[in-house]
């Protein structure tokens, strides 16, 4: 077989997304070898297609438990290649690795209570927001506000290596002032201005990986309902089979 190797940068926020993707890349016989802060590199094999399966296990990949769940899949042909914390890949030259119910209720879980958490947080960054904006308006009232902007570094004293460092951290005030500055001509000056200037775009920052969070949850709890619907025709079938043969005795 032909081989050469082949790297890809992809961003995903969703393991789903990640899973089909790297199935098109088994399609073309990609093989995967490792993934690196969105680095993927692969292995080409002619004539060779690989089926992935990328899965949230609820134990260290290196414990007792996984390495028995490791076996039940290699007995079916499916390997695991390679791990990001308790996400472990899967891989199969066979056929196409059914996703079960139970592992899209893992896979979803994760999603779920990663959401949850941001939410978490961006509620209190906002409740911080709404309470700073109360201090400001009582600091405004008592003329007593701050002119709600860090002071630069003094670069006239010590080593030269160390001004330059000092300079450049003065750089980024500099522009953290010029952004704060947006703030206190819209809101006027203020130190809890500037700590709200700060919080806000944490907090949209975390509400955004938030819907993502919960965006690959409602995929997999959609894909989990959609497993569990197309399973109860073949339960039916049992049924009435179990039931002609009654009838029959």
């Amino acid at each position: 077989a032909s081989i050469m190797d082949k790297s890809a940068f992809k961003v995903f926020f969703s393991k789903e997304k990640e899973n089909k993707w790297l199935n098109e890349m088994g399609k073309h016989g990609f093989l995967l070898n490792s993934v690196n802060d969105s680095n993927y590199k692969f292995t080409f094999c002619e004539d060779k297609v690989f089926n992935y399966s990328i899965e949230n296990l609820d134990c260290s990949p290196r414990s007792e438990e996984a390495v028995e769940y490791f076996k039940s899949r290699e007995e079916l042909g499916i390997i695991p290649i390679l791990a990001s914390g308790n996400w472990v890949y899967f891989v199969s030259e066979k056929e196409e690795i059914k996703c079960t119910e139970e592992i899209c209720k893992k896979n979803g879980r994760v999603y779920f209570w990663r959401s949850l958490y941001l939410l978490f947080f961006a509620v209190w960054g906002s409740v911080l927001c709404g309470y700073h904006i109360f201090i400001n308006s009582y600091l405004q009232a008592i003329e007593q506000s701050g002119d709600g902007q860090i002071e630069l570094l003094a670069t006239n004293g010590g080593s030269a290596i160390l001004n330059v460092i000092k300079i450049g951290f003065n750089f980024v005030l500099k522009a953290l002032n010029a952004y704060l500055r947006i703030w206190t001509d819209i809101f006027g000056e203020s130190d809890a201005v500037a700590v709200v200037a700060v919080i806000i775009p944490v907090v949209i920052i975390m509400l955004v990986i938030a819907s993502f969070n919960l965006d690959s949850y409602v995929e997999f709890y959609k894909k989990r309902k959609s497993i569990k619907a197309s399973s109860i025709p073949e339960v039916t079938k049992v049924f009435d089979t179990l039931e002609v043969m009654t009838d029959a005795e």
